[in-house]
């Protein structure tokens, strides 16, 4: 006799770790973010040409999480894929080894627009915040010369008829309170 046993289906382990990185993969290509570019940048500017980096020199540099300088180096070389200078090769414990050109911002900046938009904006955003700042001190200064004027202006208003209006200290005209008219009184016939 023939037995049919059903057995449950095994659903596979799920991978918690870290995401695999691939240079290869374009399905999310994100400009490489501001932080890992500078310091990149100045780590080259004082390191011999070809200095090699791994994820963990450039985290200690900036201060950020491993997983996050490995995002951004490999999103950084994925950017300037087959520019002079970079290479990315695996060390003898299989750390990726990159090694970026001299002028990463340069190079950068000759690719991708969205780089060239960023290098235009940290350029211009200094301008910007100083023209800010000083149309919002103009601005100050004249609002207060206006609430002063018209605090000004709204007192003398009020003294003015403190001085000359009707019952005012001065006397002044009227029916009523005197200064020689003809009803109740005075000039004979």
């Amino acid at each position: 006799m023939l037995a049919l046993v059903v057995m449950p289906a095994r659903t596979p382990a799920r991978y918690t770790g870290a995401p695999c990185l691939s240079l290869l993969d374009t399905a999310d290509l994100r400009p490489p973010s501001e932080k890992v570019v500078a310091a990149v940048q100045g780590i080259y500017q004082h390191q011999p040409k070809g200095t090699q980096l791994t994820a963990a020199d450039l985290a200690a540099e900036i201060g950020m999480p491993i997983e996050d300088a490995r995002v951004g180096m490999k999103e950084l070389a994925t950017a300037l894929a087959g520019a002079d200078g970079l290479s990315v090769s695996a060390s003898s414990k299989g750390d990726l080894l990159y090694t970026f050109p001299a002028d990463v911002r340069k190079q950068l900046s000759d690719r991708d627009n969205i780089a060239k938009a960023r290098d235009a904006w940290n350029s211009a955003k200094p301008v910007l915040q100083t023209v800010g700042r000083v149309s919002f001190g103009i601005a100050l200064f004249a609002s207060i010369a206006i609430i002063y004027t018209a605090i000004t202006v709204l007192q003398s208003s009020s003294d003015e008829r403190k001085d000359g209006g009707f019952g005012g200290e001065r006397g002044g005209g009227g029916m009523i309170g005197g200064g020689g008219g003809t009803i109740g009184g005075g000039g004979g016939m």
